[in-house]
């Protein structure tokens, strides 16, 4: 395969946090920038789902790329990261 047919991608990160308490993990991050009106606090009913909202990358041609478990922070909040990809 030459350099001029190799697959050209794009990509974009998105932040996912969750409680163990809590129900589902939601989207918090995409793009470094802060989605819905959180109000300096994650817990906030604008937060996409994670399910909802892969499932809507996926209709938009984006796959996960991979997924990595961040830091954990304070009151047992876990934060993933994921990277997808879509063909240029």
């Amino acid at each position: 395969m030459t350099k001029a047919e190799m697959q050209k991608w794009e990509y974009m990160n998105f932040v996912v946090h969750s409680w163990p308490d809590d129900g589902d993990p939601y989207v918090t991050y995409v793009n470094g920038e802060k989605v819905g009106d959180p109000g300096g606090m994650f817990r906030h009913p604008t937060h996409p789902l994670l399910l909802a909202y892969l499932n809507e990358m996926g209709n938009l041609g984006w796959e996960v790329a991979s997924a990595s478990v961040m830091r954990p922070r304070q009151n047992n909040e876990r934060a993933t990261m994921f990277l997808l990809k879509r063909p240029k």
